[in-house]
């Protein structure tokens, strides 16, 4: 088909004869149209041509926007998948298999619906990633590791565990355990309404010492036990007697050892003071006065007079 031009010096007769051979000529005679054809403009025909064409030997691709595309015979239709994210295989007979690889990378938000994320294997997030959810759960395969905050809306359910507000319980029994240590800083963990640690709680320890906010009972037939300056295996254990009333055992402000009942070579003269030993001590006591020459009593000394 020739290129037809006009030049602004060309006649009205040069306008015509070229007009009517393309009309005629480059369009064709719409006489000899297919019948099957009903359109009357070339556009017309162009687009039935295409769907009969498309019908036998081609498709279209849509997507969600409703852009079209003809796939007609002999073309190809590429379907790529994206590392970490999409696999696509062809694989005989006419079959094209889409999944996902063994470790897949989301590089923007995952959103799951109620029935939640289950896996085997180990479920990380890198970077300032979060994880939004209100359920993790199925994860005794796996790991999951996660290096950013979990935020969850409302209650949250970890396995077993449950996590409502500042609250954590388990689901199937009134014990959680921690096989791990459990560290607060700073601050102070309470167990039944008595705080441990921190700075000031009823329990916590500063320069080596451990301070209790409040008095200790020990529970019945319990002992006191220290093991002294050697760990081996003596020990020196605190009881006391079946009190039959209150009692209260004050030290005094003094320094020094213990005496106890029973023990000997306890009682030297820094024990007792001067002048305060009385025959009212000894077990039938007697004395011995001292006189001088003129009959005067000089000294008296007392004696026990029987031995127990």
């Amino acid at each position: 088909m020739a290129v037809r031009q006009i030049s602004q010096t060309d006649s009205l007769e040069k306008l015509r004869t070229e007009f009517n051979g393309l009309a005629a000529t480059d369009f064709g005679d719409i006489a000899t149209l297919d019948s099957s054809i009903a359109a009357t403009s070339i556009v017309g025909a162009m687009n039935e041509t295409i769907a009969l064409v498309s019908a036998a030997a081609g498709f279209f691709i849509v997507d969600e926007s409703s852009t079209r595309q003809l796939i007609g015979s002999g073309q190809e239709l590429q379907v790529r998948g994206t590392t970490n994210e999409v696999t696509v295989a062809v694989q005989a007979t006419d079959t094209m298999v889409v999944g996902l690889p063994s470790d897949v990378t989301i590089s923007s938000s995952l959103t799951v619906g109620a029935t939640g994320i289950s896996s085997s294997g180990n479920i990380s997030t890198t970077g300032s990633a979060a994880v939004k959810t209100n359920t993790i759960d199925d994860v005794s395969g796996g790991v999951i590791n996660i290096n950013a905050a979990i935020i969850t809306s409302g209650d949250a359910t970890l396995g077993s565990i449950n996590v409502s507000g500042n609250t954590i319980t388990s689901n199937n029994s009134n014990l959680v355990t921690f096989n791990d240590n459990v560290s607060t800083g700073t601050n102070k963990l309470t167990v039944n309404g008595t705080e441990y640690g921190g700075t000031s709680g009823d329990i916590f320890s500063s320069s080596g010492e451990t301070s209790f906010g409040s008095s200790i009972r020990l529970a019945p037939n319990k002992l006191l036990i220290f093991e002294g300056a050697t760990d081996d295996a003596f020990e020196t254990a605190i009881s006391v007697t079946d009190p039959t009333a209150d009692r209260v055992i004050n030290i005094p402000d003094a320094g020094g050892d213990v005496m106890l009942t029973g023990g000997t070579g306890q009682v030297g003269n820094t024990n007792i003071a001067d002048n305060t030993i009385t025959s009212a001590k000894f077990n039938n006591a007697v004395s011995l006065v001292l006189y001088n020459s003129s009959g005067v009593a000089l000294k008296t000394l007392f004696g026990a007079g029987a031995y127990n």
